[in-house]
């Protein structure tokens, strides 16, 4: 993420980037941010680290002023700046770099610049986790999402950050206790302290770096005295057992380290004295028995752990042509052990075939390739080292007509809060069915050059105004990004100006609003959208943007509040449309394309351009499964205008759906008003239902229609923070001109 311009910190071991104070990315609020991590020829999965204040995020530290300095043996860069909510909080953070050292010094100090005592001050660090995810000894992985009370960690004086092929260890003494925020963000609390008039108070933390197996590194940092137990995983019949496979050691019932065994099998446990309990896992849900050692009495010479209850299946699917077909294999894994390395439920056979190692036992396989084909599940009982062979045919229910799939919001492993390499999210798309992806990764990135590739990748930018919103360009070139923070950025502009900068990109892309009642950072919450009438508390409002992500997998929650935000804007006048995309920033538990836009090009291929103009025309539904075809008076479709003047409207709805998604209630919109509802129902194997309402038209009117279900699409699509996905599917309204005169006469406040 590091560009021409910021800090570069090395030795013989490691290669540090931090952000100049000019060029701030991600959620930072400015630069001196750290930002590359990694030794020397070594891989870089950091993400980004900030320095944050009590739990309002993006409150954090906003950088002034940058030093550099250093002696001899240590390299040094000094940051300085203010609390970003409270000016009478002054903050520096150095950098320091020693000769030879496998780690970065990290220090912060606070000072009150206030007369009297400043009390309570909460304190941290905010981590993105990127491509790594986090282990603290002691307790084990941290789960995605919003902790629970039991998964509030205390007092984590190390945390290991793992990735593909590189570990990262955090420790600092002061660490009060750390959480997940979301998917993509973990937060250390330091020790809350109180410091009186003109104090300063000061916390240093120090990041390891080291190699793939996380053992290692732990041993590295820990101060006990560590005994090496050579060992080995083996299996008798398996020669390809080894890859995805790890060494959970557990120390008095709880997780203690992870070892990462190398390509033979054979590992090397570095532990102080002590008793463990051992076992192998794998990342499908495989779990060996424990082996309970001491490694100051070991006398074997090595630790020999089997992995024997396991079963290999070799999968093939195939369309109802008989022809290949990419899919997912969604598997429910038996028991409820909770496994401290990630476990992947997905897997994706970008070629319709590929293998699986699953426990012993019972186990379901979802087989799917996206909405509109049908869903396959096998229950297969495996026994010990069986092999099994499964084919499978999956065949289409839906006809899109000419539509294509879209997801509008999507990441990459090139931003910042993202763990997606760019060839697996091609595969992923190709396996869920889908046609195109919006590409909105955070910060200056080289173009991906994968558009003329199919799936097609079309590249934006997202725009994250600090405690304005958050914005998705598209398309813009590299030359024209938008710079959101900083002097010459939009922090601090008011919405008018922002958005109006937004319309002069060279690119005239689309402005989507995202998440917009997101708390912190949603475009409606800041500007004080009142949810019964549509109208803003802010004399700068403006609605100079074209599509509103009504649905976003990572707060499916508020959905039906942004709809009817939605609604009362176009009683207000307001053209504007609705999408909805997954936000997708990783695979697991695979919700890439849930929802999802179906988009009508017209008839024209899809490409860049009849994507933008099907979507600033309104030619699109939103859906996480079920497809929509609205008529009224059998011409007008979601995005166009008809005048009706006999005083009635005939609203004409198809409804397809796979069989396995289902389908409960339609219900008819106008003017905001629901005006029509109806039952659906269909008999086994129907996919296709027709429904009809008569509207009395008395006004202009705009006419939206909403279909629902109950039963939720897991396994084979989750929320990022394991909350259901129901069927949901709507469309963009149809205008009605009830007068004829031309324009429609929006209705106003309801």
């Amino acid at each position: 993420m590091g560009q021409v311009g910021d800090l570069l910190l090395e030795n013989g071991w490691l290669r540090v980037i931090v952000s100049n104070i000019e060029h701030p990315a991600g959620r930072a609020l400015s630069g001196g941010q750290l930002l590359d991590v990694a030794m020397h020829g070594g891989e870089d999965e950091w993400g980004q680290s900030l320095v944050a204040l009590t739990d309002e995020f993006p409150r954090q530290v906003r950088y002034q002023t940058m030093e550099i300095m250093g002696t001899g043996t240590r390299a040094s860069v000094r940051f300085q700046g203010r609390d970003s909510r409270n000016d009478n909080i002054a903050i520096t953070t150095t950098y320091s770099l020693s000769d030879g050292s496998d780690h970065l010094e990290i220090t912060t100090e606070y000072r009150n610049g206030m007369r009297g005592m400043l009390d309570s001050v909460i304190v941290g660090d905010r981590i993105a986790l990127g491509t790594t995810w986090a282990f603290v000894p002691g307790y084990g992985r941290l789960s995605a999402g919003l902790p629970k009370a039991e998964e509030f960690v205390s007092t984590p004086s190390r945390i290991l950050l793992i990735g593909e092929g590189v570990t990262y260890g955090w420790e600092s003494p002061f660490a009060g206790s750390i959480e997940p925020q979301n998917e993509n963000a973990i937060r250390v609390t330091f020790s809350p302290f109180r410091i009186g008039a003109k104090e300063t108070e000061t916390f240093v933390r120090r990041l390891f770096v080291g190699g793939p197996d996380p053992g290692s590194l732990l041993t590295t940092m820990s101060p006990d005295h560590a005994i090496p137990v050579p060992g080995r995983i083996y299996h008798d019949d398996f020669d390809d057992l080894l890859q995805d496979t790890w060494v959970e050691v557990r120390r008095d019932g709880v997780p203690y380290s992870l070892i990462r065994p190398g390509p033979d099998g054979r590992f090397l446990a570095r532990l102080p004295a002590g008793v463990y309990d051992a076992r192998a896992v794998t990342n499908n849900g495989t779990v060996g028995p424990y082996r309970h050692f001491n490694p100051a009495f070991e006398q074997s010479g090595e630790l020999r752990l089997q992995m024997d209850d396991e079963a290999k299946v070799t999968i093939e699917v195939r369309d109802e042509r008989g022809d290949l077909i990419p899919a997912k294999v969604s598997h429910v894994r038996p028991g409820t052990d909770e496994l401290s390395v990630p476990h992947r439920a997905q897997r994706y056979l970008g070629t319709g075939t590929g293998f699986m190692r699953l426990p012993a036992g019972t186990n379901r396989l979802y087989f799917s390739h996206g909405p509109l084909y049908d869903r396959v599940v096998r229950e297969v009982r495996l026994g010990r080292s069986e092999r099994v062979e499964i084919s499978v045919t999956l065949e289409r229910q839906v006809d899109v007509r000419g539509l294509h799939a879209v997801d509008g919001n999507v990441r990459s492993a090139r931003s910042l809060n993202s763990s997606i390499p760019l060839r697996d999210l091609r595969e992923a798309a190709r396996v869920e069915d889908l046609d195109m992806l919006l590409l909105l990764d955070r910060g200056p990135n080289p173009p991906a050059n994968l558009r003329h590739e199919t799936p097609f990748i079309l590249e934006g930018q997202e725009v994250l105004v600090p405690r304005m919103g958050s914005f998705g360009l598209f398309p813009i070139a590299q030359s024209e990004l938008v710079i959101s923070v900083g002097s010459k950025g939009m922090e601090g502009k008011a919405p008018t100006e922002f958005l109006s900068k937004f319309r002069r990109v060279g690119s005239k892309p689309l402005v989507q609003v995202q998440l917009p009642r997101d708390p912190a950072n949603g475009y409606f919450q800041a500007i004080g959208l009142d949810p019964r009438t549509g109208l803003s508390t802010n004399i700068e409002v403006s609605y100079d943007f074209d599509l509103i992500e009504v649905a976003n997998a990572t707060d499916l929650r508020s959905a039906p509040g942004v709809l009817n935000d939605w609604f009362h804007l176009l009683n207000l006048g307001h053209r504007v449309f609705a999408t909805g995309n997954s936000d997708s920033r990783n695979l697991d538990p695979g919700a890439l394309g849930y929802p999802r836009n179906y988009v009508d090009t017209g008839g024209e291929p899809l490409n860049e351009s009849s994507l933008i103009d099907a979507l600033r025309s309104g030619r699109s539904i939103v859906t996480t499964g079920p497809l929509l075809d609205v008529t009224v008076n059998g011409r007008a479709k979601p995005g166009e205008t008809i005048v009706v003047r006999d005083g009635l409207a005939d609203v004409a709805i198809e409804i397809q759906a796979a069989e396995w998604i289902h389908l409960d209630k339609m219900r008819v919109f106008a003017n905001a008003q629901q005006i029509g509802e109806q039952t659906i129902r269909r008999r086994p194997g129907e996919t296709s239902v027709r429904l009809n309402e008569s509207l009395p038209i008395h006004r202009d009117t705009w006419v939206v229609v909403v279909v629902t279900g109950k039963q939720d699409l897991a396994p084979v699509a989750i929320g990022p923070r394991g909350e259901p996905i129901r069927p949901v599917a709507f469309s963009n309204p149809i205008w009605i001109d009830e007068d004829g005169n031309g324009r429609f006469d929006e209705p106003g406040v309801r």
